[in-house]
């Protein structure tokens, strides 16, 4: 957590607070840098000879997208990879509309401010079989019912980086568990 924590850190501080060593530190750097998770300012720093060291920072144009389907509305929130809050959205439903055309609403404002967008967390409130990606039931939206979500909005928002959805319940843990956990092994 050393980059959440400390902001920007060159390669050496990184080594002396992880205490791993200067290859490790390069080789994951560069992996995260492959994945757009970290980004760097060369040469920033004054240095008296050589190569001036650069600072190492998560990449803020880098968030994860998460999408809260309830009663009457659809709440979409984006977030960077240290956990700050990039923009929130929502949109009334009213019984009649189509929760998913909503969905795919909210998801495409979200993503409209060229966020580079890691992967979708979709809730709501019934029931999923996991394994199909299909909705078995919902009790407020029974238009959703065996119906792929994460096949439609992917389609037809040219998203392919991986979209989950769960029920209301499993998403509130796996947030908790993966979120406090990235952030435990973060750098």
């Amino acid at each position: 957590s050393s980059l959440i924590d400390k902001g920007p850190l060159t390669r050496r501080e990184l080594c002396l607070k992880t205490q791993l060593s200067w290859a490790a530190i390069s080789k994951t750097v560069f992996q995260l840098q492959k994945r757009h998770l970290l980004s760097k300012n060369e040469n920033l720093i004054k240095s008296p000879r050589g190569r001036r060291p650069d600072r190492i920072f998560f990449d803020e144009t880098t968030a994860l997208a998460g999408i809260s389907l309830d009663t009457n509305c659809v709440t979409g929130i984006l977030i960077n990879l240290a956990g700050k809050e990039i923009s929130r959205l929502r949109k009334n439903l009213s019984p009649d509309d189509d929760p998913v055309v909503t969905i795919k609403e909210v998801f495409k404002e979200l993503s409209s401010d060229k966020k580079r967008i890691l992967s979708l967390g979709i809730s709501f409130p019934g029931f999923i079989d996991s394994e199909k990606k299909k909705v078995i039931r919902s009790v407020w939206f029974s238009q959703i019912r065996g119906r792929d979500l994460a096949f439609e909005i992917s389609e037809s928002c040219e998203f392919r980086n991986p979209i989950i959805v769960e029920r209301n319940a499993i998403c509130d843990i796996t947030y908790d568990y993966v979120f406090n956990r990235f952030r435990n092994d973060a750098l």
